[in-house]
């Protein structure tokens, strides 16, 4: 079973596969703010470039991560949820 980062794509609802796009970069530059900007889910096999599915796991570390302004779940654990602060 593949893991693959996902960018959210700043619109759309958070538990849709449809939001996200597999970012071939590595890992995410962004780590904490309060926005959703990425998430380290299961591949689908038909089509690698979206996540199979949003689970109730990463739906709630995307929900702690927006209260919290911080990756989910926290180090030293491995983040599967990062954040970026919008600035002007």
């Amino acid at each position: 079973m593949c893991r693959r980062w996902y960018a959210y794509m700043v619109e759309g609802p958070v538990d849709s596969v449809d939001s996200y796009l597999y970012s071939d970069t590595g890992s995410p530059s962004c780590f904490s703010g309060r926005r959703l900007c990425a998430i380290y889910a299961t591949c689908d096999p038909t089509n690698p470039n979206q996540p199979l599915t949003i689970s109730q796991s990463l739906q709630n570390y995307i929900a702690t991560g927006i209260t919290n302004g911080g990756p989910q779940p926290q180090p030293p654990e491995k983040p599967y949820v990062y954040f970026f602060s919008f600035r002007r």
